[in-house]
């Protein structure tokens, strides 16, 4: 073999290598993206977003914690508010999603980014059927139940002496839930990629924290400033 064959055999074999590492960084750089870029995977942010149904008290609760005395009366809001609260020496974003009807979805653009949910329901006039379908909307979507979000259900207005106590609401959301899921079932609503979630595989009845979702049941009063249980549940979180 002459000198110019062994050149042209170094040359091959050079360029096969570096086309074999051009391949390999390609597909690593497509596999680390589309990785990263599902919802299980990223790195959630400090973010904390209260919603629910309208006249509620989210907002009361919203500015409790953020001015940290008995906030004044409140109307429906049909814009987010935010602010930053400190909890543990750590900086957590805390969102207020509008309550009113054509804005009530606005909770979804933080389904892949909000470490956790908190739901409020009015515990003295509790509306246990559209609550119990805002709930099953939110627990149902993919991407908080494959990432097994947190949830925190206030039951707020828990000073009114009518109120349901959290134990009650409970097992009223369950009951209700395990109907929706059946007609769910029957007529299911597909979301994001087609994905159908059931909350009662089997046609089991429902029961909070089975599927291993974190669900936290708490109760507390906006108007007179009692909100110790949720700054419990928020401090354990961000621990």
């Amino acid at each position: 073999m002459d000198a110019t064959t062994t050149t042209e055999s170094d040359s091959s074999l050079l360029i096969i290598i570096a086309l074999t590492l051009t391949l390999i960084a390609v597909v690593g750089f497509i596999a680390k993206r589309f990785f990263l870029s599902s919802p299980e995977t990223q790195r959630r942010e400090d973010t904390v977003v209260f919603t629910g149904l309208s006249d509620t008290g989210k907002t009361s609760l919203f500015l409790q914690l953020r001015d940290g005395n008995q906030s004044t009366e409140t109307h429906t809001s049909i814009v987010e508010n935010v602010f930053d609260h400190k909890i543990n020496q750590k900086m957590v974003k805390i969102v207020d999603s509008p309550g009113a009807n054509r804005v009530r979805n606005n909770w979804m653009k933080y389904v892949n980014r909000a470490k956790a949910f908190v739901f409020v329901v009015d515990a003295a006039n509790y509306d246990s059927r559209n609550s119990a379908e805002f709930l099953y909307d939110v627990l149902s979507h993919p991407s908080i139940f494959r990432a097994k979000v947190p949830l925190c259900i206030v039951c707020n207005k828990s000073d009114i002496v009518t109120a349901h106590p959290s134990s009650s609401i409970k097992t009223q959301m369950e009951r209700e839930i395990t109907q929706l899921s059946k007609t769910r079932r029957a007529f299911p609503q597909q979301t994001e990629g087609n994905e159908v979630v059931n909350l009662c595989p089997q046609g089991q009845p429902f029961v909070f924290g089975k599927n291993e979702q974190p669900v936290t049941f708490v109760e507390a009063s906006g108007k007179e400033g009692n909100i110790q249980e949720i700054d419990s549940w928020l401090s354990k979180l961000f621990q």
